[in-house]
């Protein structure tokens, strides 16, 4: 199991070399020796159970984590990899990406700058509540068993949180901005959890009069 990880939330331009370097020396270098190492081992037996813990920062990306979220994606994408390279020896390859949790890397580097941070992120998770490593355990626990034996090469996302396009309702937004990174007509369609707050918050956000610009607005920034 390859559950090495660190990350500290900088906005990009602010980062340095060697932050990067950091970064993906835990998060993907890493991962990838360890890999390296048991294979040759499995390879021999006929048999072998890899599950790497991405983050899902590496699916849909991260603000103030945009390295972590590259190393995160490069971990999924080296899990797809590696379990086609070796499915024909019998081995499972399979990574999990928990979202925000309680631990005590995202108390003393996230929420010692954001004190805020864990009930914002709490009022848009469906569940009501941050991730914990007993969440997450299960998950791996599944993966690394005869149970999960015809799976491989997946993504699992013990988060609370909604993941597919069907668990999304549309909102119509009267206002030329740009949202989510798009710009539209003057009526746009963003996409916001079912039952969710955000739809009459995001809506009521880019009504409001102001300058003929464009504006990027962000679902974080709500």
């Amino acid at each position: 199991m390859n559950n090495a990880g660190w990350d500290r939330p900088i906005p990009f331009v602010e980062t340095t070399p060697d932050f990067w370097d950091r970064i993906l020396a835990i998060n993907l270098r890493g991962p990838i020796a360890c890999t390296h190492a048991v294979l040759p081992h499995m390879i021999r037996q006929e048999y072998g159970k890899i599950v790497s813990i991405a983050s899902d920062a590496g699916r849909v990306g991260s603000t103030g984590e945009a390295v972590y979220s590259a190393a995160k994606g490069g971990i999924i994408a080296f899990t797809k990899t590696i379990a086609r390279e070796v499915a024909r020896h019998r081995i499972n390859v399979n990574c999990v990406c928990p979202g925000p949790s309680e631990t005590p890397l995202f108390q003393t580097e996230f929420v010692a700058q954001s004190p805020k941070l864990a009930e914002s992120l709490k009022r848009v998770i469906p569940w009501g509540r941050l991730g914990t490593p007993e969440d997450v355990a299960p998950a791996v626990v599944f993966l690394a068993s005869d149970e999960a034996g015809f799976v491989t090469g997946q993504t699992l996302d013990p988060f609370g949180v909604w993941r597919s396009h069907d668990d999304l309702v549309p909102v119509q937004l009267t206002s030329p901005d740009v949202v989510l990174g798009r710009r539209r007509s003057s009526r746009t369609r963003a996409y916001v959890p079912v039952g969710s707050s955000l739809g009459p918050r995001l809506a009521r956000n880019l009504d409001r009069p102001r300058p003929a610009r464009v504006r990027q607005t962000w679902l974080e920034d709500l």
